[in-house]
This record gives structure tokens, sequence and C-alpha cells, in this order.
């Protein structure tokens, strides 16, 4: 898979390690730079567009659901929840019905 476009996320992890591999390796994005306790990546379209520092700690496990919008989602190792879409064809804009249509399985390789 390769990450199109990113606004700016910085994200405390538990392991730097592990996480900028999961971005690097699992989500495409390319390492700037990975120093520490941080490593940084960028699609150039600025001068990064994730941050990830590393603070340690336990994941969170007492994730509470609530009535609301939810799409296809995936867990990093640090238990953040991401929202990965591609959009297959444009023809939701011509035909906004089209939104409604099944979803498909995302398969991605680590």
């Amino acid at each position: 898979m390769q990450i199109k476009e990113l606004g700016h996320v910085v994200l405390y992890v538990r392991d730097v390690e592990q996480s900028a591999n999961f971005y690097r390796d699992t989500l495409g994005f390319n390492e700037l730079f990975r120093e520490g306790s941080a490593a940084a990546f960028s699609s150039g379209r600025t001068h990064h567009e994730l941050l990830l520092i590393e603070v340690g700690g336990n994941l969170k496990t007492d994730k509470q659901v609530s009535p609301g919008l939810y799409h296809i989602y995936i867990l990093d190792p640090d238990g953040n929840e991401l929202e990965l879409y591609a959009d297959m064809s444009d023809e939701w804009k011509k035909n906004p019905q089209a939104i409604v249509s099944k979803t498909k399985t995302l398969y991605l390789r680590s």
C-alpha cells in the first residue's frame, strides 16, 4: 500500500522502532529520519506529515463504542485507530447512490 496524502499527525507511541517499521513497511510511508525516541515521515508534500514520539507505557484497552459514523479501520502497534480508504473509481461523483455499495476488503501485507 502507498499512502497518497496525510495532513499532519504527531503520535505518542510505546516503541518507536516497532511503530516506525509499521508505518514504513505496512503502510508505505517514506521515512525521513529515525533518531532516539522519534521518527518522521513525509510523502514529499511537506517537511513531514507524520511524527512518532516514543513515550513507553501500556496500550489503552478501555475503548468505548458509541453511536456514530464508522468506516473500515485498522490499529497500529499502539492501538491508534487509523482510517484507510481508496476510491476505486469516481462513479460516486456522477451517481451518489454508489457510496452505499458494498465495501470491499482491504488486504495489507506486512
